[in-house]
């Protein structure tokens, strides 16, 4: 902040560039809230489409305006209309940029501005996910190209499953290649289906050969709690919170667990809670970004 603070009003490359950084700084941090009440004037002002405007629009850095857009829809109370509005702006200006540099043959031209074509077209569907237009996030799905294969049927798979069309999520992941991405993606299936049984075994044998990913700890933990086996559950939570640094749903989860246990939940999440302030911080954190609330334990 102070190195952002005391850059020359006219050198607007480095103002970007350090602009981006605290931005997306406050992302990771899990303070998305002040990032946006920060990018407010600098989104206000290259939405107004003056001459200023489009003078710096060309010199603000293609990664901030794709946050500059992100932190827009956090922001905005409208669904995320707004932003799917601003992402197709942005294509728009891709597909621009995309005729000019195959009129000038000008191939690393073409292969960044088709690739950033593509990664908007995946911040769409997920843009109109998060707004819960389902439907409208499929057939957007299967209006795009360029993508690979295994990274379109993986969000075809998932958008189905949770749109509940389990059929067509069977017939996307019966397209993907063998691999731990399919193998999740079955469990995920299984676990839709209500079929926690099954869905146990599959998430107990790739935890077991993945025992370094927490996810699939804590998606068995989850299928645990269906079957009844709540104080295995516990334990693998437990486990996890232990070997691992916390994360929000980690701890959500865990503090759900105690609720459904004990009559004496407060107190182990307070416990839980007493363990992780007086931990020291991952060194893979020691930047930020480990701080939690009282409401991640449901306090």
């Amino acid at each position: 902040m102070i190195d952002l603070l005391s850059s020359s009003p006219g050198d607007a490359s480095r103002i970007f560039k350090l602009l981006y950084t605290r931005l997306a700084c406050l992302v990771v941090i899990s303070r998305p809230d002040i990032a946006a009440d920060e990018a407010v004037p600098l989104t206000e002002f290259l939405n107004r489409n003056t001459p200023d405007a489009k003078d710096i629009s060309p010199i603000v850095p293609w990664e901030l305006r794709l946050l500059l857009v992100r932190l827009q829809s956090i922001a905005a109370t409208d669904d995320g209309r707004r932003a799917i509005m601003s992402l197709y702006a942005l294509a728009s200006e891709v597909r621009s940029h995309l005729s000019d540099a195959k009129a000038e043959s000008n191939q690393p031209a073409i292969q960044a501005w088709s690739d950033r074509l593509r990664d908007i077209g995946l911040r769409v569907a997920d843009t109109l996910v998060e707004a819960g237009d389902l439907e409208t996030a499929a057939r957007h799905l299967n209006t795009l190209t360029g993508i690979p294969p295994d990274e379109l049927n993986s969000r075809k798979a998932l958008l189905s499953m949770r749109a509940g069309d389990l059929a067509s999520a069977q017939e996307s992941l019966a397209k993907m290649t063998p691999g731990l991405c399919k193998e999740i993606h079955q469990a995920l299936l299984q676990t839709t289906k209500g079929d926690f049984a099954q869905a146990v075994e599959a998430w107990r044998k790739l935890a077991e050969q993945h025992p370094d990913n927490e996810l699939l700890g804590q998606n068995l933990s989850a299928c645990l709690l269906y079957t009844g086996h709540i104080a295995e559950a516990r334990s693998i939570l437990e486990g996890i919170v232990r070997d691992t640094p916390a994360f929000p749903a980690l701890l959500f989860n865990l503090s759900t667990v105690y609720e459904l246990c004990t009559n004496r939940a407060v107190e182990r999440k307070t416990g839980l809670s007493q363990f992780l302030a007086q931990r020291a911080p991952p060194a893979a954190a020691m930047s930020g970004g480990w701080e939690r609330t009282n409401a991640d334990f449901k306090l």
